[in-house]
């Protein structure tokens, strides 16, 4: 990410981060938006409302990437939105059928990476 960044302000390019889900890039994105240099961030309501450490193993209905994280991450993205570094919540909708995700097989090299039907939980 810091490379695409760098890219973009020595042309003075716009910058939109998609799907932020690692609360790690939040002190970078910080101190790029308080250069003034024009980055939006967005994240999606499955970095906000599921914890890696409650879904169990195998489940492959909740491959996508990037990944889900932890609820320390979690927090951190809540605290990104409160602030004002995170810009908006936007749909992550990654529809696949139900064999694409291998629910039988559960394996997650070869299962669809993405989230379908999020809004639905279980």
């Amino acid at each position: 990410m810091l490379k695409f960044l760098i890219l973009g302000y020595l042309r003075n390019v716009r910058c939109h981060i998609v799907h932020l889900s690692a609360a790690e890039a939040i002190p970078l994105i910080s101190e790029v938006k308080n250069s003034g240099y024009p980055l939006t961030v967005e994240t999606c309501p499955h970095y906000l409302t599921l914890d890696v450490n409650e879904i169990g193993n195998c489940r492959t209905e909740y491959k996508c990437c990037p990944p889900i994280r932890g609820s320390t991450n979690q927090e951190a993205l809540w605290d990104g939105l409160r602030t004002g570094l995170v810009d908006m919540i936007v749909s992550d909708h990654s529809p696949c059928t139900v064999d694409l995700k291998k629910p039988g097989e559960k394996n997650f090299m070869e299962a669809w990476g993405g989230i379908a039907s999020v809004q639905f939980g279980n």
